[in-house]
């Protein structure tokens, strides 16, 4: 059942059936809204055709009104590929959207039978679409003159245009729409839509090849002519040869003096063909034949290099101009630079060969002529019945030399006994020139090589990575390459590690892959120069992929450490250091990055005096490597300071030490300042520590009278001390000794302190003294912390001082 719709717009309201408004309310009294009468739109009215010109369709209508008598207020038109059902097309132009008028135009029609409908409209509703108007439109031609050739600038002649809008603008374009725009002598169509006789020019510029003229209509016609051909290029020539004894190289012919055969040049244009061509007698000594754009010249008495000149002229128009061919006299034959006989596995030396085994012939050679056309090989000693073996050119590079020709594999299946075997070579060139020579001599070499494992030992451990190596050799043809190889112990399945071409023959084997733990046999597969192969006998091994324990942190031995044992101060520059380690390992040392000395756990324990060492700090690390090469990491670091400079008494000050000035008394102070830290014990035996101050105050210090260089010299019941003697100036006019003393060694201040105590000589000693520059000489035994002497040379103070 259908529905009604209803909607009120400017006192009409629409009924709307199924979706198409077919009928609708309009108010009859403006003053009362309610009131109001049905009304409907009537259906179109076919149209009829009002003029066809060219592709331009013009049709017009009758009016449409409503059931009431009320005016439509615009048509919609439609364009059908058929009479009934299918989808419209909209119609261009005057005909597209809401038409009001009773008549519309369309331009550029495309060809064909088109049905027109149209369709009443007012605002938003519309009737029932009218029935169709069947109109044939015509697609413009265009034809030229066919099969025209021309080179541009050129015209095309006979243009013919039908079809068109009565007196229509035309423009020309080279093959679209959108191509060149073309000049031509006429521009506009007639009165019936039709011009001829008309010329279109095609500039230059148009590539090669085919081509069409669009003649596009000012009101949209268009029509595309049929094909014209543009041929630009110049004919070409070219040059064949025939017979033994002639052959050619692009333009150049090459003929042996003597000899048969024949060349042939040809003209061709593969666009306009050739309209003309020119060919000169032959040269003296060769017979021309043939017609045409192409001639034939066979060798006769010619003995000498010459040319010939020849030109053509195509279809368009377009000359070759004058070509040259070249003709060469070639009585030289080629010239040979190289030639070998070696295995086809060898690369690396030639000139073995072995019973049985492929080989390759090579040769090199050069021909300033013709260029070379075969090259064999006679190895009939080596190969029965190869007495012409071919070469194929190429680039084959072997024994350090690139050959540029090479046979295919050839087996030496003759009764080959050690020894040379010679061979020879043939070569000829293009036009029959053939050398010859001397050939070469091969030598046949059936004993096997030698060689054994060397490393690693049967029954050692291999490690990551494990040097594998062999002793190989072959006493004839030299070795020419080892393969080493490894297998699970026992299994027999082989893989390779790496092949080594030079002696001394050895490969690294990685183990990454490999079982922790596992036996594995290893063997080498010897190879010489002629290709006889020797497989070594196995020797097996156990994978051990695991690294030792880092060594103990090294120790400075008791012997290397001088001065005072544990402070791993010294004056030793190659010391020696002991520690642990997994027993049989390596054990390296290194002074920071570089490696100082090594050495063997045995037993677990190594002992190893390094390189010399500079003097100044060093850490000492060690690391520990297995015999299956797997390296420990680094120990942890010992420093020890190689100290080997003696110290220097470097001041020595006299003090008053705060009752009468300028005369020696109790408290006065005598101060010796040194460059280093002095060995305590060496002064005084008692004195056992280096890091704290030591001191005895029960002294007696002597100052001897010395006519003005009086001296001051240390005893005491402590221990024997070493100290030697100040001269302190003129102090005394006689010995004095002041008791009770007290001397301090301070090893942070580098100072040893004498503070004389009291005296009971008091008669003897001077008042008023000018100080003096005191003078210092060490006794001998006095040393450093690393044990270097101080030598007992006298310092003098540079400034004067005094009591």
């Amino acid at each position: 059942m259908r529905r009604l719709a209803f909607a009120a717009v400017a006192g009409v309201a629409l009924v709307a059936f199924a979706g198409i408004a077919l009928a609708f309310w309009v108010s009859v009294d403006s003053s009362n809204p309610a009131a109001a009468r049905a009304d409907s739109i009537q259906a179109g009215t076919t149209p009829t055709l009002a003029s066809l010109n060219g592709q331009v369709v013009s049709i017009n209508w009758a009016a449409t009104t409503t059931a009431s008598g009320a005016p439509v207020t615009g048509y919609s038109v439609a364009r059908y590929s058929g009479a009934s059902g299918g989808t419209p097309t909209p119609a261009t132009g005057g005909c597209s959207g809401t038409v009001a008028a009773l008549t519309c135009t369309e331009a550029n029609v495309p060809a064909g039978t088109w049905h027109y409908a149209v369709t009443p409209k007012i605002s938003l509703w519309a009737g029932v679409e009218s029935g169709r108007l069947a109109v044939t439109v015509s697609a413009g031609t265009f034809s030229i003159t066919a099969s025209q050739m021309i080179k541009p600038p050129a015209s095309i002649t006979g243009g013919s245009i039908s079809g068109f809008t009565a007196n229509e603008t035309v423009t020309f374009r080279l093959d679209t729409t959108g191509g060149t725009a073309l000049s031509a002598s006429t521009s506009a169509v007639g009165a019936t839509g039709a011009a001829t006789g008309f010329t279109v020019t095609i500039p230059s510029g148009a590539t090669d090849g085919s081509h069409t003229i669009v003649a596009v209509g000012g009101s949209g016609s268009q029509a595309t002519s049929n094909t014209f051909s543009v041929d630009t290029t110049a004919p070409a020539f070219a040059v064949t040869a025939t017979g033994a004894n002639v052959s050619r190289n692009g333009t150049t012919v090459y003929f042996k003096n003597g000899g048969a055969g024949s060349f042939t040049v040809t003209a061709s244009d593969p666009q306009s063909g050739i309209s003309s061509s020119t060919f000169p007698a032959a040269p003296t000594g060769w017979s021309p034949s043939g017609t045409g754009s192409a001639r034939t010249y066979t060798l006769g008495a010619a003995n000498a290099s010459s040319s010939i000149v020849v030109s053509a002229t195509n279809g368009a128009g377009t000359s070759s101009g004058n070509q040259t061919i070249t003709i060469t006299l070639d009585n030289t034959a080629p010239t040979v630079t190289a030639g070998t006989v070696a295995p086809i596995d060898n690369t690396t030396a030639s000139g073995f060969i072995r019973q049985g085994g492929q080989y390759y012939a090579y040769a090199s050679a050069t021909d300033a002529g013709s260029g070379i056309a075969t090259t064999t090989a006679n190895v009939t000693t080596i190969s029965t019945g190869q007495t012409a073996a071919p070469l194929v050119a190429g680039s084959y590079s072997a024994f350090g030399t690139t050959y540029g020709y090479r046979t295919a594999p050839i087996t030496a299946n003759a009764t080959l006994a050690a020894g040379a075997k010679a061979w020879a070579g043939t070569i000829t060139d293009s036009v029959g020139n053939t050398v010859t020579p001397g050939g070469g001599s091969v030598t046949v070499d059936n004993t096997p090589p030698t060689g054994s494992i060397t490393a690693p030992s049967n029954g050692a451990a291999a490690g990551l990575t494990t040097t594998v190596s062999s002793n190989s050799a072959d006493a004839t043809a030299l070795m020419a390459n080892v393969q080493f190889q490894y297998s699970p112990q026992g299994a027999g399945t082989w893989t390779a590690i790496a092949t080594d071409a030079s002696s001394p023959y050895s490969v690294t084997w990685d183990t990454t892959a490999l079982t922790d733990g596992g036996s594995y046999d290893l063997r080498a597969i010897s190879t010489d120069n002629a290709s006889n192969t020797f497989t070594s006998p196995t020797v097996t091994v156990t994978v051990d992929k695991t690294a030792p324990t880092a060594p103990s942190t090294p120790v400075l031995a008791s012997a290397s450490d001088s001065g005072v044992i544990g402070d791993n101060l010294t004056n030793d520059t190659t010391p020696t250091f002991t520690g642990t380690a997994e027993a049989g390992a390596t054990v390296r040392i290194f002074d920071g990055a570089t490696q100082v000395g090594s050495g063997t756990a045995t037993g677990g324990n190594w002992s190893i005096t390094t390189s010399v060492l500079s003097a100044g700090a060093h850490t000492i690390t060690a690391t520990a490597t297995d015999p299956a090469g797997n390296a420990s990491a680094a120990s942890a670091g010992l420093t020890i300071t190689i100290d080997t400079t003696a110290a220097l008494p470097v001041d020595v000050t006299l003090a008053n030490g705060g009752l009468a000035t300028r005369k020696a008394d109790t408290g006065d102070t005598a101060t010796v300042t040194y460059s280093e830290q002095l060995r305590a014990s060496t002064f005084c035996s008692a004195w056992t520590s280096n890091s704290t101050i030591q001191s005895v105050s029960n002294a007696t210090v002597t100052v001897t009278n010395s006519a003005g260089n009086d001296t001051l010299g240390i005893t005491t019941a402590s221990c024997t001390f070493n100290f030697g003697s100040i001269v302190v100036g003129d102090y005394v006019s006689a010995n004095v000794t002041f008791t009770s003393s007290t001397v301090t060694w301070d090893p942070t201040a580098k100072t040893l302190r004498i503070t004389l105590g009291t005296t009971t000589a008091t008669t003897t000693i001077r008042t008023n003294v000018t100080p003096a520059a005191p003078r210092y000489t060490p006794v001998t035994g006095l040393t450093d912390l690393a044990g270097n002497a101080m030598a007992a040379t006298q310092f003098t103070d540079v400034t004067a001082s005094g009591f």
